[in-house]
Formats: C-alpha cells, sequence, structure tokens
C-alpha cells in the first residue's frame, strides 16, 4: 500500500489547484490529511517527502502515532486549540483562538526552505488541518473559490474517517452521538478564515509581519506553483 493507492480517505495532494492568476499548484509538494493509519499497516509515505506536520493534541498522538524516522521525514507537532469552542464541534475558524503567534510558528516550520514536500494533518484533516490549508493556499496565491472547493472536498471522505476514529474509545466518547451532519467542513468557516487574512492585507502580508521573511515567501511560491512554461 502506498500513500497515493489505499491510503486514507481523507488524503489528498493539493495539486492541481489553481491561481488567479492561471498557475496551479505542482503535484507533489504539499499534501493535506487525516493521521497517516496506513503507515502503520505497512503504508508508505509520499514520495520524497522530508516534512510531517502534526497538528493534534498531546493526548491523541498518545493515542496513535508513526514512526517518521524510518523514513527520513522530520516530524514537527504543532498544537491548535480552539479556544472556548469545544474540540467536538470545533470548524477551522475556531482554531484561530490558537493565536496568531502559534499558527504563525506552524506556517513558518512549512514555509522554511527545504522543508518540501510537506504533509500537514490532524486526526481527521478537516478542521485545524483545513485552517493551515486555507493559509498556504492563500499565500501561494490560490483563487478563493480553489480553496474553497477544496476545502468542501473533505466532506467527501469525513464518514469514513470518523468510523476508523470510532474505533477508539477516545473518539467515541468525545463525538458521542452526534449525527454526521455536526462534522461535514462547512463553507461558512472557511469563508471567515479568507477573511479573517483579508482584513490583514492578505495572506502575504499578513505572514510577512509575523517575521517571515521575503524570501522564505518567494521560495515558497516558487516551489510550489508550477513555471508559466508548465501550464495545461
Amino acid at each position: 500500500m502506498t500513500a497515493g493507492a489505499g491510503a486514507g480517505a481523507n488524503f489528498r495532494d493539493l495539486g492541481g489547484l489553481r491561481t488567479s492568476g492561471g498557475r496551479r499548484v505542482r503535484s507533489g509538494v504539499l499534501f493535506r490529511g487525516e493521521f497517516p493509519h496506513w503507515l502503520v499497516d505497512g503504508g508508505e509515505p509520499p514520495a520524497g517527502l522530508r516534512t510531517a506536520v502534526d497538528l493534534r493534541r498531546p493526548v491523541e498522538i498518545e493515542l496513535e502515532d508513526v514512526d517518521w524516522s524510518r523514513w527520513g521525514v522530520d516530524r514537527h507537532r504543532h498544537s491548535l486549540g480552539s479556544g472556548t469552542v469545544p474540540f467536538a464541534v470545533a470548524h477551522s475558524d475556531s482554531y484561530l483562538a490558537a493565536g496568531e503567534q502559534q499558527l504563525a510558528e506552524t506556517l513558518r516550520t512549512v514555509l522554511e526552505p527545504g522543508r518540501l514536500p510537506a504533509y500537514f494533518f490532524c486526526a481527521a484533516g478537516k478542521d485545524r488541518t483545513g485552517l493551515l490549508a486555507i493559509v498556504l493556499l492563500s499565500l501561494a496565491g490560490v483563487s478563493r473559490d480553489d480553496i474553497l472547493a477544496d476545502f468542501r472536498a473533505t466532506g467527501d471522505g469525513i464518514g469514513s474517517v470518523l468510523e476508523r476514529l470510532g474505533t477508539h474509545a477516545y473518539y467515541r466518547d468525545l463525538f458521542g452521538e452526534r449525527r454526521l451532519e455536526v462534522f461535514l467542513p462547512r463553507e461558512e468557516s472557511a469563508t471567515v478564515v479568507l477573511d479573517w487574512l483579508q482584513e490583514r492585507g492578505g495572506a502575504r502580508a499578513w505572514v510577512a509581519s509575523t517575521g517571515v521573511p521575503e524570501a522564505w515567501i518567494e521560495a515558497f511560491r516558487s516551489e510550489v506553483l508550477e513555471a508559466d512554461a508548465d501550464r495545461s
């Protein structure tokens, strides 16, 4: 089993998403998803992966984890919090409560030269992962429509993800008897994050204001986006 065949229901390569200028995100550079349980079962990470960004809480990491060192992948832990919103019902915008500094530190891990290709994930690959995806894709210049389309795509596999998480008593107790509809990605949550970035001058301006060097931002965009000559 490989990450591209038989991986989790909510694992995906962000390649192919379009910028407002017509360029596309390269394949094989940015991956998002759920906890990579398939690696425990003998699967492999994406070819060439350098960085894994784990957005889960310590209790979740204790529940299930992966030894990334066996593949030469550097794992970085950045636990994002949802403030006063209960974890079981939090959505992507809830994790803005983690604070700008914590989100900026998470972004810095991905943006530092030499980190890509990178895979970022949480338990379900929906909300914490969704927040980071929105910011990274915005920074790359991906169009609002494509960012929202990617955000909605999580709903396609969330039922299977919740079923797997439900094999753990921890998540069964946490989620209780809530209906599937509660856990579907809410587009308005993504819109809140996009508007939050816009209020700060856009993703690029906000990321730069946190101290990330402009050279890092340029290098990230260059590595993530296809060159003009690569356009199909």
